[in-house]
């Protein structure tokens, strides 16, 4: 008996802009009411509509766009310093991943697993939550990537999605009064 196939239901691109700020906004608003101060507010807002926007560009088109990334990797960079975590070590693994980045398209050939842009939303993630975060962070982004392409039967999924999500659960998980 063949087993019946969940719909994939993909996203449209004329709510691309419409998604990342529905999704900060609420982000926003849920810091806000489990009794946070604005900062918290404006980094939630922040770095959820920069995730929802590259989880869903990946979504639709499997490219990571770099426009959204870079911002997402500065951002991270001056919370952490502003909120006086360990910027020094976050630079520094941030800045290897995205040299990674942009030599892989010109040493490594393309094979379908993770891209360049792939690397820069984790450096990405890595700065908003800190290096000690990478364990839970590659586990449940593993476990989301594992759970999507058995549920869509699928060999090849976006990478983003799952990373953004895991980012997610991890940034909210943190923010506890």
């Amino acid at each position: 008996r063949a087993m019946t196939r969940l719909p994939v239901i993909l996203p449209r691109p004329g709510l691309a802009v419409l998604v990342p700020l529905v999704s900060g906004t609420l982000a926003a608003g849920l810091a806000l009411t489990t009794g946070h101060g604005a900062a918290a507010a404006l980094a939630s807002l922040t770095l959820i509509a920069l995730l929802a926007g590259l989880a869903w560009s990946d979504a639709l088109s499997h490219t990571v766009p770099d426009g959204l990334s870079f911002p997402l990797i500065a951002s991270g960079l001056l919370a952490t310093a502003l909120t006086g975590g360990a910027a020094g070590p976050v630079a520094v693994l941030a800045a290897r991943l995205v040299a990674l980045a942009l030599l892989q398209d010109r040493f490594w050939p393309r094979r379908g697993l993770i891209g360049a842009g792939d690397y820069l939303l984790l450096a990405g993630a890595l700065t908003w939550l800190g290096l000690n975060a990478l364990p839970d962070l590659v586990m449940l982004s593993a476990l989301f990537l594992g759970l999507y392409a058995i549920c869509t039967r699928r060999a090849e999924v976006a990478l983003a999605p799952a990373l953004a999500l895991a980012t997610a659960i991890l940034w909210f998980g943190d923010l506890h009064p």
